[in-house]
């Protein structure tokens, strides 16, 4: 019976079939699994090479600034005191030179305190209640004590959060400096610090100044480095300041902005849990 044979040909035939086209499927799915596994695996190792480079970035960049940092003062001591004792008696182009002397070292100043502030804000270490107000009250007796003219700073009542109590002293102290800093000439630097409770446990504070505000398309982006609005040209800085700010509010795991200050100037916020809301993230479900 021909085709009773060809039929029982066939069966071992198309069984072979099968399992050759298994085979090569399981190759295939065995093969996806390497190219997977590899690429899996480089972009482990970039990701680690990444945070090393990042590592020694932040290292070089806080040595170098605290190397830097020394004799810069000493130089502008030294400007400080002959711009007292003997420019008195220079002719105006040689009192220019001392001048441009003085604010070339102290936009350098800032620069530096300003690097090294940005590596030192990289991990939130101690997360604790704060009462947020002995540390802005700490910020305003040192803002206080700056030579110049005396900022008006008054402090609303502020909550208990949970925070980094360094970094968040580190952030208030930026948005104050700021305040002070960045006002027209002649004008006396008005701050005030507040806050005001969210449904959700979690609190805003607000530094509000009276100075020469910020534009709304540029008020996202002054959080990221090196960018600043062209009202703050002519204002000593490199635009990292606010950067560092994000980058600790981030580390939180809060939220930051700004928002046109109403009758003139600017007032930037940020978010943080208060005590009870971080203790009922922090409970067992």
């Amino acid at each position: 019976m021909p085709s009773l044979r060809r039929i029982q040909l066939a069966v071992p035939l198309v069984t072979l079939m099968a399992g050759v086209s298994r085979d090569r499927a399981d190759a295939r799915t065995r093969l996806a699994e390497l190219a997977t596994a590899a690429a899996n695996e480089r972009a482990r190792r970039a990701d680690e090479l990444r945070r090393e480079h990042e590592s020694q970035t932040a290292g070089f960049a806080a040595a170098a600034g605290e190397h830097l940092r020394t004799p810069l003062h000493t130089i502008v001591g030294f400007t400080d005191l002959l711009i007292e004792t003997v420019a008195p008696d220079l002719d105006l182009e040689s009192r220019s030179f001392l001048d441009r002397i003085d604010g070339a070292a102290r936009r350098m100043l800032i620069l530096v305190d300003e690097l090294v502030t940005c590596t030192s804000a990289d991990t939130a270490s101690t997360l604790e209640p704060v009462e947020a107000s002995m540390l802005a009250l700490d910020v305003a007796a040192d803002r206080l004590q700056t030579p110049g003219d005396r900022p008006s700073i008054q402090i609303g009542e502020l909550p208990a959060v949970t925070a980094d109590a360094v970094l968040l002293r580190q952030l208030l102290d930026q948005l104050v400096v700021n305040a002070t800093r960045f006002v027209q000439p002649g004008v006396r630097p008005q701050i005030a610090v507040g806050a005001r409770e969210g449904d959700d446990g979690w609190w805003r504070l607000e530094v509000a100044d009276r100075g020469i505000g910020i534009p709304a398309e540029h008020r996202d982006r002054i959080f990221h480095p090196f960018h600043r609005a062209p009202s703050a040209d002519g204002y000593p800085g490199a635009g990292l300041g606010l950067a560092v700010c994000a980058r600790i509010v981030a580390l939180h795991g809060g939220e930051i902005g700004v928002e046109a200050n109403p009758g003139g100037g600017s007032v930037f916020w940020f978010t943080l849990p208060g005590v009870s809301a971080a203790l009922e993230e922090l409970a067992p479900r």
